[in-house]
């Protein structure tokens, strides 16, 4: 395990969240107006008036393409979880029910114990996490989930 590690992301990293965020929070801001209104119909208008100023807010930003989920009153969508190894770090960033996987398995493998063969990843599965790997000669295939490397 790397002592004295930072636990911050790298350039590669920051882009791969920077790429996927917008994408998962407008889901999540139209999963939230849906509920919303709901809310708002089932409680009638007295009664949902906090919804309908949360479900206005998100929808003003929504329709000019800024999405907004609401995240609480202090915040904080994000949760960052990195998973120290013998071999690196596990990187995962959660925004509400939907996740990332920010690890790079090649440098991962790449970085193991001189002695071992180094194995090199030749395809995944992006909904499982999982990876097949072989070494260096395209030999002894092996099929590694995330949890796997922890």
């Amino acid at each position: 395990m790397t002592k004295n590690r930072k636990f911050t992301l790298d350039d590669h990293e920051q882009k791969k969240l920077d790429e996927w965020l917008p994408t998962v929070k407008k889901l999540v801001c139209e999963r939230q107006m849906t509920w919303m209104q709901e809310q708002i119909d089932k409680y009638g208008k007295d009664a949902g008036q906090h919804w309908q100023r949360k479900l206005d807010e998100i929808r003003q930003g929504y329709d000019k393409g800024e999405y907004y989920p609401y995240e609480g009153a202090i915040g904080g969508g994000l949760t960052f979880s990195f998973t120290p190894t013998g071999l690196g770090d596990i990187i995962k960033v959660k925004y509400f029910e939907h996740q990332i996987d920010l690890t790079n398995y090649e440098l991962l493998a790449a970085s193991g114990n001189p002695r071992e063969i180094k194995l090199i990843c030749h395809s995944g599965n992006i909904n499982t996490g999982e990876r097949r790997w072989c070494d260096q000669q395209g030999k002894d295939e092996k099929v590694l989930h995330p949890d796997m490397l922890s």
